[in-house]
């Protein structure tokens, strides 16, 4: 939309088209200059008022207005403070935004006249959905994904593979075989050992008797 106006002497610049998260805040600019200043610094009073036209709806309401008391300080008044503020300046800030903000916010000065216009759109998170959650090697899924916004741009969904997760996962299936592996051996050793153990026994027991046996038959 038309990002500016020029009346010869005024110069009216801002604010910027614009898309934002449901939840996030934005802030619009909007600057009166006097052209034919060295500076470019409006010395008169002036006034600097934001409007709001909501998506597809025919109402325009004003929410903020600033105006001009000499050396870049302004007194702004709004509807709603908790909703709208201004930044020190006639710049408007939105805070909490919800997909009912989205629309055209026009800021226009009295000494200017026509408004200048920016265009917002608000997006809300994805919500995605897998169908068939347990799948096995070749078979096909369908993964849905409905995102709500509100505005005249439509966003754009992009499907994206993060193979970092399949990396993870086979090497978290290699630690675990490795591990049973390790443990398996243990296992093995213990019972060798347990074996050998029983053994060294039985052979000590029967020693001791050959020789009592010997011994008594000496006797």
């Amino acid at each position: 939309m038309n990002s500016g106006v020029n009346t010869g002497k005024f110069e009216l610049r801002g604010p910027q088209d614009g898309a934002q998260r449901v939840g996030d805040e934005v802030v619009f600019v909007c600057d009166l200059a006097d052209t034919e200043s060295v500076t470019g610094t409006v010395l008169q009073p002036y006034t600097i008022s934001w409007t709001f036209i909501p998506h597809n709806v025919d109402a325009v309401s004003t929410i903020m207005t600033a105006t001009h008391q000499g050396q870049q300080r302004f007194m702004t008044m709004t509807p709603d403070p908790y909703k709208y503020k201004d930044t020190g300046g006639p710049h408007l800030r939105v805070y909490d935004l919800s997909l009912s903000d989205a629309g055209v916010y026009q800021c226009q000065s009295n000494l200017t006249g026509e408004p200048v216009k920016a265009q917002l759109s608000v997006v809300g998170d994805p919500v995605c959905r897998n169908n068939k959650p347990e799948v096995t090697f070749n078979d096909n899924i369908s993964l849905d994904c409905f995102v709500q916004y509100g505005g005249a741009r439509h966003p754009t969904v992009r499907w994206n593979l993060q193979l970092e997760v399949r990396v993870v996962m086979i090497v978290a299936v290699v630690v675990s075989l490795v591990v049973i592996r390790v443990e398996s051996v243990i296992e093995v050793v213990v019972i060798v050992v347990v074996v050998v153990v029983v053994v060294v026994v039985v052979v000590v027991v029967v020693v001791v008797v050959v020789v009592v046996v010997a011994a008594a038959a000496i006797a």
